[in-house]
């Protein structure tokens, strides 16, 4: 029979307790003779070839399960990379966003303030040019006003001129001439009222205008300040607001990144309670839980419950009522307000342990002693 034959389990068994019998023979060839002899079956070769097959298939076997493990370990490396990685995309994307609304807020502002200054600036134009058509106009109607009392001082004067030179008289030619020349001399008079006049009315706009223009100026400089303190506000404020969405993303990470780093297994299911405790009439009775690897929050005293394997919660105690003081006449006020008896035995509300008597090597308690005034220790056992 060859190595190609199919080996049946029987002769697979033997061989393999063969193998196992004759391992301590130091000769290869009486081996392998005592091992065909106890298959019975197949010749030493046979035996020697099926061996060295199931050899080769078991270290293959054995090096496909390291490559396995391998691989499982570059998957879960890979698997913490990427958590990284969107880990860091995530602070990165936050990071950015933070700052895109910091820019948007403030461009905003911006817009805003140079809308408003425009606003300011075409009003105050509009107001000026206003202003000065109404006073251009006015001038205008005023110096035609002049003109026509100028024009009808002068035909008047030229109508009494000549039906005074109609007369033929020295004398009336006389008063005439002087007529005429008081009428040019008032005429005359007239035209530098008029120059004079103008020449006040451009002193007073040129004042004006230089008024306008200061109070546009002090107009504009108060507005800006305001826009300014405004656009501060305002940027404070967005910063206010990119900060606490950004402490409120980063706590979420954390607490994200905590959730997937937890070790598992750990928890309230596998914590395990030791300890004494005395209820409510002893030490403590408030109950502390420790769980390895976590703190405790809880007070701890004389009767607190320690555990490994996790945190836990305290259970809830009922907080107890004041009893009402009874009349005088009651049979129940007989005794009121003192101090009960030691009991001579265990709390009826005291943990297992502490029902189960005193710590071996402790001697015998009088009886439970009275909670201490100053402050309980975190634990007895320190």
């Amino acid at each position: 029979m060859s190595a190609a034959e199919e080996w049946s389990d029987e002769e697979q068994s033997l061989l393999e307790q063969a193998l196992a019998q004759f391992a301590g023979i130091s000769d290869v060839k009486e081996k392998w003779k005592a091992v065909s002899k106890a298959v019975g079956s197949r010749n030493a070769r046979a035996c020697a070839e099926r061996f060295k097959a199931c050899r080769e298939v078991a270290l293959r076997l054995k090096q496909q399960e390291a490559e396995g493990g391998q691989d499982d370990g570059k998957a879960a490396g890979a698997e913490a990379e990427a958590a990284r990685d969107k880990a860091e995309r995530e602070e990165a994307e936050a990071q950015a966003a933070q700052e895109e609304a910091e820019a948007e807020v403030k461009a905003e502002a911006e817009a805003a303030r140079e809308a408003a200054e425009a606003e300011t600036r075409d009003a105050e134009r509009q107001r000026a040019d206003a202003k000065f058509e109404a006073a251009r106009k006015e001038a205008k109607e005023k110096d035609a006003q002049e003109k026509a009392v100028r024009e009808e001082a002068a035909a008047q004067q030229a109508k009494g001129g000549n039906k005074k030179a109609a007369e033929k008289s020295p004398a009336n030619e006389q008063k005439a001439v002087v007529d005429a020349g008081g009428v040019e001399e008032e005429v005359v008079m007239d035209e530098g009222q008029r120059r004079a006049a103008d020449m006040r009315r451009q002193i007073e706009a040129n004042r004006e205008k230089l008024r306008l223009r200061d109070e546009e100026e002090a107009k504009k400089k108060a507005k800006k300040a305001a826009q300014d303190e405004e656009a501060a506000k305002a940027a404070q404020a967005a910063k206010k607001a990119a900060e606490a969405k950004l402490a409120k993303d980063k706590k979420a990470l954390e607490e994200a990144k905590a959730a997937k780093a937890q070790v598992p297994g750990s928890g309230p299911a596998g914590s395990k309670g030791t300890g004494k405790g005395s209820g409510p009439a002893g030490y403590g009775s408030q109950a502390a839980v420790a769980g390895k690897g976590a703190t405790s929050t809880q007070p701890a005293g004389k009767g607190g419950l320690a555990g490994k394997g996790g945190s836990a919660t305290s259970q809830p105690v009922a907080e107890p009522k004041a009893p009402t003081k009874p009349s005088a006449s009651s049979p129940e006020y007989k005794g009121w307000g003192q101090k009960p008896a030691a009991a001579s035995g265990p709390s009826p509300a005291a943990g297992p342990k502490a029902a189960a008597g005193p710590k071996a090597g402790a001697g015998p308690k009088a009886a439970a002693p009275q909670a201490p005034q100053g402050p309980v220790p975190d634990s007895w056992d320190d």
